[in-house]
């Protein structure tokens, strides 16, 4: 266990600005998401308004950007879900699961078996020397 974690909870002070900065985080991601639809609606002004040309394409990155875009094209591109079936891919995947399933089902039969230990084990800490699942190592569940 991490030093920070074993002086949130051992001591009251330090518990407290620990849960403190995990506010300010929170508002602080909060104002980040509000900040950048701001800027994406600035920027669709700009785009309307803006007569240079190099103005309006850094407008379009911006927007592109903000909307987790990977690639900016020339076009509209509009995705369209495809049943995995009809695609040349999906039949080889489905036929990969389909020939595997042995093993996957001998891996989860295998998992399956230690559902009780498991099960046992504490979502907070309880116990500085025992295992629990909210650790540095796993991410916290919504």
């Amino acid at each position: 266990m991490n030093l920070l974690r074993t002086a949130v909870l051992r001591v009251p002070a330090i518990r407290r600005l620990h849960d403190a900065r995990d506010a300010l985080l929170v508002e602080r991601d909060a104002l980040l998401v509000e900040r950048d639809a701001l800027i994406v609606e600035r920027d669709v002004l700009l785009m309307r308004t803006a007569p240079a040309t190099e103005d309006r394409e850094a407008a379009e990155v911006r927007i592109a950007r903000t909307e987790g875009r990977l690639i900016l094209t020339e076009y509209s591109y509009y995705p369209r879900k495809r049943s995995i079936e009809d695609a040349a891919g999906g039949r080889h995947l489905i036929a990969r699961l389909h020939s595997e399933e042995d093993r996957y089902a001998a891996t989860l039969r295998g998992v399956a078996r230690h559902v009780s230990s498991l099960l046992l084990i504490p979502r907070e800490q309880e116990n500085p020397s025992r295992p629990f699942w909210a650790n540095d190592w796993f991410p916290r569940a919504p």
